[in-house]
């Protein structure tokens, strides 16, 4: 499931909290005391009073399973997983899901938790609160986006921009985001029309549900492309997973308990190629994990290890019998534009990008591996926002120096990449061979998903222009449009770079430019 998010900070609730009763925030900071926001949507429009905020601040009685805790005015409630339940001195006995939590810092740097409720412990709900919305599949986003038949003419405008999308043959893999993000972004902003979705509370929801459906509408045309850009490196597993399609699963150190599960998750396995959009199948390989991450062992839970799970992974990858890894693991990598919930699939989707890598890598080796080694020895590549890989790709490096006004970094940058797709072509052989050489070539550039452009967008859906015209930059400016950027190119917001740069009393910088 798309877990639910929100910035703290954000939060009325919160905010309240810390600036006009920050006495008692600043006492349940110091004392590490837990702290229990209701989220956004469901925060009354009246007025908060004391009360309150006591009734959602707690104190943890030792010894007690489930937890039981009491609150600043001294009500009680008990914890039992991520359910709270209000118990004494509440008007009536509520039962509330924990969302998330998160980890802040007191003045002398010790942490604390503050969680996110799905409703308040006491009083009435806002009007437009509903539950939390669960986002897992197509048939969720659509229910979430066009349940509401006021909004078919926005559903008509989407299906319009899918309907006149056109992937063209033998591109790199750059250029097929660069196109497919612009019709996310087209699509964004269609559906930002409808009012319900455009408070803070709903944006991530929004993002996603859009992303889904667009990629959904866009699968036939993309993803066929993309395999076909990684159909060497495919191949290659492919012929290594014939070979080995006999391995027993204890030559690879998968313990008896996880060998009965073996079945039921390649069961799950064997729907990825059946789903169309990057969410779906996120979801695939995370309910695959799940299959041996949540079983009981001797009557308890316990947690599977890292070193336990890769073996499986590999078996799994090996039996699956599904041709396009290369590809699947590309289109999950790089058309999730939203990045939404990315923390909570990373670890999923690296296992089995290490197991697919390791096999290409070291399938000789399979029998007598030494997997304590192996998560640590695999290159992984998942690009998620708070992984080093994102970080430091030049795609990334591109964006921050354009935002720090770096003209002579964006020069470079933009420089190396042509450079580099020009000397790709000069070392090949002649323009029509496929030898060994030449194919490895080929594929570094095709496979291309960091190669910097003045076409990429942010998670905003802005490009470098975007920026540029923002911060005021007429040489960054110039730089771009020489380079061949847009300068009618619209974010999430519809907005162009010369909106941004008149926002900020940057007009005469564009309109030079134009």
């Amino acid at each position: 499931m798309a877990r639910y998010d929100e910035d703290l900070h954000e939060n009325p609730f919160f905010n309240t909290l810390v600036t006009k009763y920050n006495i008692m925030f600043s006492e349940a900071a110091e004392k590490k005391w837990m702290i229990f926001v209701p989220r956004a949507d469901t925060v009354p429009r009246l007025k908060l009073n004391k009360n309150d905020f006591e009734n959602h601040i707690f104190r943890q009685m030792a010894g007690d399973s489930p937890a039981t805790l009491v609150s600043c005015n001294g009500k009680v409630c008990a914890i039992s997983g991520d359910i709270m339940t209000t118990e004494q001195g509440y008007k009536e006995q509520r039962s509330v899901r924990i969302l998330f939590e998160e980890c802040f810092y007191n003045s002398r740097d010790e942490s604390y938790q503050v969680f996110c409720l799905e409703q308040p412990l006491e009083g009435t709900l806002t009007d437009d609160a509903g539950a939390v919305v669960r986002m897992e599949s197509l048939e969720d986003c659509c229910n979430y986006l066009w349940r509401d038949p006021v909004n078919d003419r926005v559903k008509k405008s989407v299906d319009s921009l899918l309907g006149f999308f056109k992937m063209e043959r033998g591109g790199s893999l750059r250029t097929s985001m660069d196109a497919a993000s612009a019709v996310y972004t087209r699509a964004i902003q269609e559906v930002l029309k409808i009012r319900r979705y455009q408070s803070m509370s709903q944006r991530n929801f929004c993002k996603l549900a859009v992303e889904t459906y667009v990629m959904a509408g866009l699968h036939k045309k993309i993803f066929k492309e993309i395999c076909f850009l990684v159909a060497h490196r495919d191949s290659t597993l492919n012929k290594i997973s014939r070979n080995l399609t006999d391995i027993p699963p204890e030559h690879l150190g998968i313990k008896a308990q996880f060998r009965l599960s073996l079945p039921q998750a390649k069961k799950v396995l064997c729907q990825l190629n059946q789903l169309p959009s990057p969410l779906e199948k996120m979801n695939c390989l995370k309910q695959c994990v799940s299959v041996f991450t949540k079983m009981p062992l001797e009557g308890h839970f316990d947690a599977l290890t890292a070193d336990e799970l890769l073996p499986i992974l590999v078996y799994l990858v090996i039996i699956s019998d599904i041709p396009n890894w290369h590809g699947n693991m590309a289109y999950i990598n790089n058309f999730h534009f939203s990045r939404i919930g990315v923390e909570e699939f990373a670890y999923n989707v690296t296992s089995f990008e290490a197991a697919v890598e390791y096999i290409s890598a070291e399938s000789s080796q399979l029998a007598s591996t030494d997997w304590s080694a192996m998560f640590t020895a695999v290159p992984r590549h998942y690009p998620s926002s708070n992984m080093a890989t994102e970080k430091d790709s030049p795609v990334s490096h591109f964006f921050k120096a354009v935002s720090e006004g770096d003209v002579e970094r964006v020069s470079t940058l933009l420089k190396q990449s042509e450079e580099e797709a020009r000397a790709a072509k000069d070392q090949l052989c002649h323009p029509l061979c496929n030898c060994q050489h030449c194919t490895a070539l080929e594929d570094r550039q095709m496979d291309d998903s960091h190669r910097v452009t003045v076409f990429s967008r942010d998670v905003d859906g802005r490009t470098a222009l975007h920026i540029a015209a923002r911060i005021g930059s007429t040489e960054l400016v110039s730089l771009l449009v020489e380079n061949g950027a847009l300068v009618t190119a619209t974010d999430h917001h519809g907005a162009t770079p010369l909106h941004l740069a008149c926002q900020k009393g940057h007009q005469k910088t564009v309109v030079r430019n134009k």
